[in-house]
């Protein structure tokens, strides 16, 4: 939970210098994840197709790992942050 709160404060103070819409929202890239976090996410996809292996084919992952780069896994608001962890603020 800790990681993911410095990721999103990272992520929010780089975008201080854009507009005001895009100070609300946080996109969170597979690039932004550490180590733990991408091995979580090649494990998800890997257990979730019988016929793909993550971890073993070079070439599946290199596809996988170049289209997680490409979009942003999580795109959330400061409000569906708040309400989804239900911060009191």
């Amino acid at each position: 939970m800790s990681k993911m709160m410095r990721i999103i404060e990272r992520l929010i103070t780089e975008q201080d210098d854009e507009g005001d819409e895009d100070k609300k929202t946080i996109k969170i890239f597979y690039n932004d994840l550490d180590m733990n976090g991408k091995k979580k996410v090649l494990d998800a996809i890997d257990a979730s197709y019988e016929y793909v292996d993550v971890f073993d084919d070079d070439i599946v992952r290199n596809n996988i790992e170049e289209s997680l780069s490409k979009r942003p896994l999580i795109t959330l608001t400061g409000e569906e942050i708040v309400n989804k962890m239900d911060i009191e603020l």
